[in-house]
C-alpha cells in the first residue's frame, strides 16, 4: 500500500514539473533570448564543442533594410531588391528581427535618414540594430570619403547622397549597444578601420560572449573593400548576398557573433568566386568598443507571436499559385508581402486580398476565395505602364546616353522609361555624337536607327602662293646732272 501511494506521489511530482516547464521553454523570447538547461539536449552547439547553457539576451532584435534597383539616373542594379527582400525574410524567419523594408522609388536620402532617426527615438541599449545597404557606392580619393547612393543620386552633384561620416555620426546618438552594418555596395570597405580579430576559444565561450554583449559595437560587413563588386553570380543573388543568406542558415550555433558569421562563411565564400575581397571590421568614429553583434537563432525556441502581428492558422488543405509575366513581381496576400512571382503557397480556406507590383507596369490587384483541399492558379500578364527604347546604331557598340545618363551600349533594349521627352544620345570614338529629342508613349516600344558619320579631318591648308619673278639686273635711275654756266670757282 505504502509503494503505491508513492508512486501516486512521484507521477504527480513528474506530471507537475511537464506543466510548468512546457510554458516556460515555450515563452522564454517573449523580451529575452535564453538558453535554458531544460533544452540543452536540443540546443546547437558551438563548433569548438563548448555550449552557452545559461546565458541571456535581453532586447529586441531590429533591422533596417534597404535595396534599390531603379536608380533615377545612375545604371540599373539587377539583383539589390531580391537581394534585400531574401535578406529580411531571414532575419525575420530564424532570427525573430522586426525588419523596415527600404526599396527603389522610396529609398532616397531623406527616406533613409528618417527611418534611423526613428530608430535613435524607440530603441533602447539592450535593442540590437542591423542596417543592411545594398545598391551603388562611391569612393572620393581626393578627401578621403566614402558615400551610399541613394535612389535620388545624381552623378555630378553630391548634394544628395549619403556621407558615411554622416551615417557613424547618427549611429553615436542611437542608444543602441550593438549596431551592425552589412553593406553590398562597391567601395563600402572604406567606411571603416581596421579591426583585430580575436575568435573565442572553446573554453570560455559562455564567458566570451556575455563580455562581448556588454560592450558596446559598431561594426561593418562588407562585400568588398577599395574595389567595385558584383551585381549577380549568386543564383539570382549578388555573390555576397548568396553567401550572407546561406551563411546565417546555416551556422552550426544557436549563438554567435557577427565576427564568427563573417568567418565562418562569407569570406572564403565570397573571395572564392569572385575577385572582390568582403571585410570584417570597426566603424570609424562611431563610439565602437570591443563589442561585436550577436545572432541568437530561434529556430529551436518557439516563440510567441509578436503583439502587432494577427496569429494565423496555416492550413494544408489550400493551395494558391501565383505566377506572372514578367516574373519577379512583389506578391501581397493581405498586403503582408510574401514573395516574389512565381510564389507557391499553402493556406487555410478563406477570402484574400492578391497584389502584385513590379517597376515600370501597371499594379494588379484582385481578391480570390480559397476552398478546403482545392487548389487556386493565378497567371498575370502585366501591362506596361512606362515605355520602351530599342535602340540600334551603325557601328554596333556605341555607348547610349539618355537624359544625360549612361544606360549601356548599341544594340540594345532600354527598359521602363518614363513616359515624356527624353534626350537620347550615341557616342563612339572616332564618330560624331548623334543626339535626338524623343517622345516615349507608356506602353509602346520606341524604335531608334541611328548612323553615325566619321570624323573627318580636314586637308592641310596649301602653303601660301609665292610669286615668282624673272630675275633681271637692277639699275639705278640715271642721276640728273646740273650744269653751273659762270666763271670756274677759284680754291
Amino acid at each position: 500500500m505504502t509503494s503505491d501511494i508513492i508512486k501516486k506521489i512521484l507521477s504527480i511530482i513528474i506530471l507537475t514539473t511537464i506543466i510548468i516547464t512546457i510554458p516556460l521553454c515555450l515563452y522564454a523570447q517573449e523580451r529575452a533570448v535564453k538558453i535554458s538547461g531544460a533544452n540543452t539536449s536540443d540546443t546547437k552547439k558551438a563548433a569548438s564543442g563548448s555550449d552557452v547553457t545559461g546565458l541571456q539576451i535581453n532586447g529586441k532584435y531590429y533591422a533596417l533594410v534597404i535595396g534599390i534597383n531603379q536608380y533615377k539616373t545612375l545604371p540599373q542594379l539587377k539583383t539589390a531588391v531580391f537581394d534585400a527582400q531574401a535578406v529580411s525574410k531571414v532575419l525575420e524567419s530564424d532570427f525573430g528581427f522586426t525588419t523596415k523594408l527600404i526599396l527603389d522609388k522610396d529609398a532616397t536620402r531623406n527616406s533613409i535618414l528618417h527611418a534611423l532617426n526613428e530608430y535613435r527615438k524607440l530603441l533602447t541599449e539592450n535593442d540590437k540594430l542591423l542596417i543592411y545597404y545594398a545598391g551603388h557606392g562611391y569612393y572620393d580619393k581626393d578627401t578621403d570619403t566614402s558615400y551610399w547612393l541613394p535612389v535620388d543620386a545624381e552623378r555630378e552633384d553630391n548634394t544628395d547622397w549619403l556621407q558615411a561620416r554622416d551615417l557613424t555620426t547618427l549611429l553615436k546618438s542611437i542608444a543602441s549597444r550593438h549596431v551592425l552594418i552589412i553593406a553590398d555596395s562597391c567601395y563600402s570597405g572604406t567606411m571603416t578601420r581596421s579591426a583585430v580579430v580575436s575568435l573565442s576559444t572553446n573554453k570560455n565561450r559562455k564567458y566570451y560572449i556575455e563580455k562581448l554583449l556588454n560592450k558596446p559595437a559598431r561594426v561593418l560587413i562588407s562585400s568588398g573593400g577599395n574595389e567595385p563588386v558584383t551585381d549577380s553570380g549568386g543564383g539570382g543573388h549578388s555573390i555576397f548576398a548568396d553567401s550572407l543568406i546561406k551563411s546565417l542558415k546555416n551556422m552550426n550555433q544557436v549563438v554567435f557573433t557577427a565576427e564568427e558569421l563573417f568567418s565562418s562563411g562569407i569570406k572564403e565564400s565570397v573571395g572564392g568566386r569572385s575577385e572582390q575581397i568582403p571585410t570584417y571590421q570597426i566603424l570609424r568614429n562611431s563610439g565602437h568598443d570591443d563589442g561585436d553583434f550577436i545572432f541568437a537563432s530561434i529556430k529551436n525556441f518557439a516563440a510567441p507571436p509578436k503583439a502587432d502581428e494577427p496569429v494565423t492558422p496555416i492550413s494544408q488543405d489550400s493551395r494558391l499559385v501565383i505566377t506572372s509575366q514578367p516574373s519577379q513581381a512583389e506578391c501581397y496576400v493581405n498586403d503582408k508581402m510574401v514573395g516574389m512571382t512565381p510564389v507557391d503557397l499553402k493556406l487555410p480556406s478563406g477570402t484574400y486580398d492578391i497584389r502584385l507590383t513590379i517597376n515600370g507596369y501597371k499594379n494588379f490587384a484582385q481578391k480570390v476565395l480559397l476552398q478546403e483541399a482545392k487548389s487556386l492558379q493565378i497567371n498575370h500578364v502585366f501591362a506596361n505602364v512606362n515605355g520602351s527604347l530599342i535602340v540600334k546604331s551603325n557601328p554596333d557598340g556605341t555607348m547610349i546616353y539618355i537624359d544625360g545618363a549612361y544606360v549601356g551600349e548599341s544594340p540594345q533594349t532600354i527598359p521602363n522609361i518614363n513616359p515624356g521627352s527624353h534626350m537620347v544620345e550615341l557616342k563612339r570614338d572616332g564618330y560624331n555624337t548623334w543626339s535626338d529629342s524623343v517622345n516615349v508613349v507608356a506602353g509602346e516600344n520606341l524604335y531608334i536607327k541611328a548612323d553615325l558619320n566619321k570624323i573627318v579631318l580636314a586637308a592641310p591648308n596649301p602653303p601660301p602662293e609665292r610669286k615668282v619673278y624673272r630675275s633681271r639686273t637692277y639699275q639705278e635711275p640715271e642721276q640728273k646732272k646740273e650744269h653751273i654756266v659762270g666763271p670756274l670757282p677759284s680754291f
